[in-house]
């Protein structure tokens, strides 16, 4: 069954995460800790879409995480792309020392290494959120030529192999099911997890959501707001 062998290629990915990305994880998760705990926000910006969904709002997910949003393009093509990621830092609410987990499977877009270059000008600190080997194997759109993960301090690697999708079927030209929405959050999470367990070890007690169905779920999340709203985190 199909099934069965993606769920084999999935368990492969989450065992590479596990021995190979977890020392890193932990260690970008404690920068972003120390960032929160001088007064510092953690931004995502999230090419791929997924994460903007999948770590906002959630329940055991934490407040403190703010979307960035590209500003509205202006022009058209690549010129476009570049000047709409150069408005987006200036018109937002970042700040010198602020974390940018910046996410792109491919990591070849034009507006995504512009934005990871004009955070890094402002003093943000960059993480890519990407496929090393997919990303080292296919040409930028950027016109310095450069890659996401070849312009961010820190780079987490969701392992997604060139061309994303897992498995070759029988009568099916092209390969089928994709793996980076699955090692994606898979890593995002674990990312957040060592935040959480950093916070804590310098006394920080993060603003976590409770589920809206459960009981006293919207009064909690109200005041899940209200307390990141005066604490920052």
């Amino acid at each position: 069954m199909l099934s069965n062998e993606l769920l084999v290629v999935y368990r492969e990915l989450l065992d590479s995460i596990e021995q190979k990305q977890l020392p890193t994880i932990n260690k970008v998760a404690e920068i972003a800790a120390q960032s929160v705990a001088g007064g510092g926000s953690v931004y995502i910006h999230d090419r791929g879409h997924l994460l903007n969904y999948e770590l906002f709002n959630r329940s055991g997910g934490l407040a403190l995480l703010k979307h960035l949003h590209l500003a509205a393009a202006t022009g058209e093509g690549i010129q476009g792309e570049l000047d709409a990621a150069a408005a987006t830092i200036p018109a937002s609410s970042m700040r010198k020392g602020d974390i940018l987990i910046l996410g792109s499977v491919s990591g070849r877009a034009a507006s995504v290494v512009e934005l990871a270059q004009q955070a890094r000008n402002h003093g943000m600190v960059t993480i890519a959120l990407t496929a090393l080997d997919y990303t080292s194997q296919i040409p930028s759109l950027h016109p310095s030529g450069k890659r996401l993960f070849e312009v961010c301090e820190h780079v987490l690697d969701i392992m997604t192999l060139k061309g994303d999708a897992a498995l070759d079927a029988e009568g099916m030209e092209e390969r089928i099911l994709p793996t980076s929405g699955f090692t994606s959050a898979v890593v995002g999470w674990c990312f957040i997890a060592q935040l959480i367990e950093n916070m804590l070890a310098k006394g920080l007690v993060p603003s976590v959501y409770r589920s809206v169905s459960m009981p006293g779920g919207m009064e909690q999340i109200e005041a899940t707001n209200k307390r990141h709203k005066e604490l920052g985190y």
